[in-house]
C-alpha cells in the first residue's frame, strides 16, 4: 500500500527542533499520508517537502488523524490534514450590517463625532408645532415664558443627558397647564429619536 512513498518531508515542531527529517511520505492536496505511525505529529506542526527542482513547500498541520488497524499492521498509519503556509489562517469574513432608523452608521477604527443635523431639524419643526398649540391655550405671559424657556433648551441641548433634563422640564413644565398624554403623543417620538441620537 505504501511503496509509492515518493515525497521526502521533514517535520518540525513550533519550537523549531526538527523531529524528523527525509521522512517517506505521500502529498496530495492539502492531506500527506506518513506510513510511521511513531513520529510525534501534532496541530501546527510545520512538515516541509522537497520538491525535485529543488524548492520546498511548508505546511501546517491542522489535523493529525492515526489510522490503526491493529498491532503491527502495515496499514497503519497517519493521514495529515495540512494548509499551505500561504494561505491564510482563516477564510475572509462577510460582515453583514442591517440598519434600522435615522442616521445609523458604522465606524471602523475611528471616532464619531458627527452631529445628526436632520435630527435637529426634525426635533425644531416639532417644537415649533408644539409652541403655536400653546399658544392658542391661551396661558398666561409667566406660563407661556416658561415653556418656551424649556424649549429652547431642549433645541439647543448638546448632550443625551442635557436634552434628556430639558425634555423633563419641558414635560414638567406643560403638566401644569395641560392634559400631557394627549398633548404630547404627536411629539414624544421626536423629541426621544433626538435624545438617543447622541
Amino acid at each position: 500500500m505504501f511503496g509509492d512513498m515518493n515525497d521526502r518531508i521533514s517535520i518540525i515542531k513550533a519550537d523549531g527542533s526538527i523531529v524528523r527529517d527525509e521522512l517517506a511520505a505521500i502529498c496530495v492536496g492539502s492531506e500527506i499520508i506518513i506510513a510511521d505511525v511513531h513520529v510525534p505529529i501534532e496541530v501546527n506542526d510545520r512538515i516541509l517537502r522537497k520538491l525535485p527542482n529543488g524548492l520546498v513547500e511548508e505546511f501546517f498541520v491542522v489535523d493529525p488523524q492515526l489510522i490503526f488497524i491493529g498491532p503491527n499492521d502495515p496499514h497503519n498509519h497517519f493521514q495529515v490534514k495540512v494548509r499551505r503556509s500561504s494561505m491564510p489562517v482563516t477564510t475572509s469574513q462577510t460582515i453583514v450590517n442591517n440598519f434600522n432608523g435615522d442616521h445609523n452608521r458604522v465606524n471602523v477604527n475611528s471616532v464619531d463625532n458627527s452631529n445628526n443635523q436632520s435630527s435637529r431639524l426634525e426635533l425644531t419643526q416639532a417644537l415649533d408645532k408644539l409652541l403655536n398649540q400653546v399658544r392658542e391655550l391661551g396661558l398666561d405671559h409667566d406660563a407661556l415664558s416658561e415653556i418656551q424657556g424649556d424649549v429652547a433648551v431642549l433645541a439647543e441641548a448638546d448632550s443625551r443627558v442635557e436634552a434628556r433634563a430639558a425634555y423633563n422640564n419641558l414635560i414638567a413644565s406643560l403638566a401644569d397647564h395641560v392634559t400631557i398624554a394627549a398633548f404630547m403623543v404627536p411629539y414624544a417620538p421626536i423629541i426621544e429619536r433626538f435624545i438617543s441620537s447622541f
